[in-house]
């Protein structure tokens, strides 16, 4: 399988991408509105603000930070030294993303994050200067401002995710397709929650990854499949 030459953005999201199961509408639309003139915006009462929604998180959180790991079928970890992921988000006392904190990942390749006017980030962009070339990310939204799709725009090959939410909007599946090189895939991943802390965030989650493959010839077959699991494991502090 093709893997992207892409910066890490998570929605591990949320991973944090079918659009929402509850809401047959059309995303929002994705305007390049500039961050400094910014509408208010109702923010689901779950969430203080649009970034911390953004990474589903709850309550007035200072720092996430997110491990991954390969494990079990059952969400056992055989060595937590062997992260397949990790990444670290930090949220100003108006749970917005602080862009200069020195422990976000997206600071250190000098990211240029686009906005809504309800101030939703709608695209990451990076310049990877080795390939005189930019690499993003963009994120389209459903009207509750749960993300709809995310799609990859990478060097070798890009990638759509979308995702699915139970009734509650918790997330439950994404499906990404992409093509590089010759070859096509398909990534199917459940979401299964193992443990929340007292505000009710996620901070253990299963992932249930069926990886399928297949030549970019126009069939749409995937003809090689194998599944893996992962656990992601999220530490979260709060502003006092």
């Amino acid at each position: 399988m093709k893997k992207l030459i892409l910066p890490v953005v998570a929605i591990s999201i949320l991973s944090f991408s079918s659009c929402h199961t509850k809401n047959t509408s059309t995303p929002s639309d994705t305007s390049d509105a500039d961050s400094a003139a910014i509408s208010e915006v109702a923010v689901d009462a779950k969430y203080g603000s649009p970034d911390l929604q953004f990474k589903d998180l709850k309550g007035n959180v200072k720092e996430c930070s997110i491990a991954t790991y390969y494990c079990d079928e059952q969400g056992n970890v055989a060595d937590e030294n062997n992260k397949v992921n990790e990444e670290c988000f930090v949220f100003d006392e108006n749970g917005m993303i602080d862009l200069q904190s020195p422990k976000l990942n997206w600071r250190l390749l000098d990211p240029i994050v686009k906005r809504d006017a309800d101030r939703y980030i709608v695209e990451v962009k990076w310049y990877i200067s080795d390939y005189d070339t930019y690499v993003k990310e963009q994120f389209r939204y459903n009207a509750d401002h749960t993300i709809c799709q995310h799609i990859n725009s990478g060097i070798e090959s890009d990638d759509a995710e979308t995702y699915t939410y139970d009734d509650n909007g918790t997330l439950i599946q994404s499906v990404s397709k992409g093509a590089g090189e010759g070859s096509v895939y398909r990534n199917t991943i459940t979401y299964t929650i193992l443990a929340t802390d007292a505000h009710d965030n996620w901070v253990r989650r299963l992932q249930k990854n069926v990886c399928e493959s297949g030549p970019d010839d126009g069939s749409e077959t995937y003809d090689e499949s194998f599944v893996e699991y992962s656990l992601e494991s999220r530490t979260i502090t709060y502003w006092k």
